[in-house]
């Protein structure tokens, strides 16, 4: 049962100065999981049973919209993580392309569309 919610209000590109923030920061775009892209909008600190607890406030980027709210200590074991910037593509289609190639699943997949 929440009894108090208190907006920290970071700026984007600002990162929570607690070390369980895991690398994200609010502005950040990320992806969670069943869910899709989402933005941080805020972190928000709530008291829950009598601990103190910090929220990602995510906005999520579909035509649907939303809100969700995640435990900060547990964004990594959900897994929450940052999508990928345009520079960082190039590598991991590589990188995927070598894996399959490598198992053989790329020249099945071609010997069947001939």
């Amino acid at each position: 049962m929440s009894i108090g919610v208190a907006d920290l209000s970071f700026e984007p590109g600002i990162r929570p100065a607690t070390p369980i923030g895991r690398s994200l920061s609010v502005g950040d775009v990320v992806v969670y999981p069943r869910q899709g892209p989402c933005r941080i909008d805020r972190l928000i600190k709530q008291i829950v049973n009598g601990s103190e607890v910090m929220l990602y406030h995510l906005v999520v980027l579909d035509e649907k919209g939303g809100e969700l709210f995640i435990p900060v200590d547990k964004a990594h074991t959900i897994g929450l993580r940052k999508t990928l910037s345009r520079s960082e593509i190039p590598a991991l289609m590589a990188e995927l392309s070598k894996r399959a190639k490598k198992s053989g699943r790329l020249e099945a997949g071609r010997r069947r569309q001939l």
